[in-house]
């Protein structure tokens, strides 16, 4: 049946008024909401959808563990789109398979996969980990090599100064490279100094490793 059957057990039998799902919201696509010709507004459903985030992982949230509950909703995604009439309309995926009522039932269904996104703000690394298991990131996605040839994978929010030509006489590096997968204007900047840096000095500046899931503790499927 679809979707995947798995449900809150806490998720009362009459949700409270002010919790219902708007019946406009039946097969909407919440990411093509014209803010100037369309009745609903996007930041009207985001503002919605993240009061009920808070509502339901206070009060209806049955703290199961998230290696358990995680692989639970990858498989609602993957079929909420392959069910979804707008999924093809987008290079990747999103909650919901864009439809704001299959949004806002899994929420109900999964609140600790929401506690943990809401937990990791402003960190996507969910959203990375989820992309490479919908199958549109490759899990190398943020690995390259170094000149010594050591590999280093960044994070998507950074923006990485490498500086490189040490010069042992007067301490200082004779040049730099840039590497950012996001504004550099906006992105906190990490400094990197591969000729004089540990492994482990290297490892605590870098990003995941997406050929494992951080929530299952498992390699990640695809």
């Amino acid at each position: 049946s679809f979707p995947v059957p798995w449900s809150n057990p806490l998720m009362p039998d009459e949700i409270p008024e002010h919790f219902k799902m708007p019946l406009k919201w039946e097969h909407l696509d919440y990411m093509a909401i014209d803010e100037r010709t369309q009745p609903i507004k996007y930041a009207q459903i985001e503002e919605r959808l993240r009061h009920l985030m808070k509502a339901v992982i206070e009060n209806y949230n049955p703290k199961r563990p998230i290696e358990e509950v995680w692989p639970v909703l990858i498989e609602d995604e993957k079929q909420y789109h392959a069910n979804s009439e707008h999924s093809k309309k987008y290079p990747l995926p999103v909650l919901g398979g864009f439809r704001a009522d299959w949004y806002y039932q899994e929420i109900w269904n999964c609140p600790e996969v929401y506690e943990l996104i809401m937990d990791e703000e402003p960190s996507t690394r969910w959203m990375d980990v989820y992309h490479v298991e919908m199958g549109v990131l490759d899990p190398d996605w943020n690995r390259f090599h170094l000149q010594d040839g050591r590999e280093f994978r960044v994070r998507n929010d950074k923006h990485y100064e490498f500086h490189i030509g040490y010069d042992e006489e007067t301490g200082e590096y004779t040049s730099s490279y840039s590497f950012s997968l996001t504004n550099p204007d906006t992105a906190e900047t990490i400094h990197v100094y591969p000729e004089t840096m540990s492994d482990a000095e290297l490892e605590a500046l870098q990003g995941w490793n997406y050929n494992f899931n951080p929530y299952t503790g498992k390699p990640i499927s695809r």
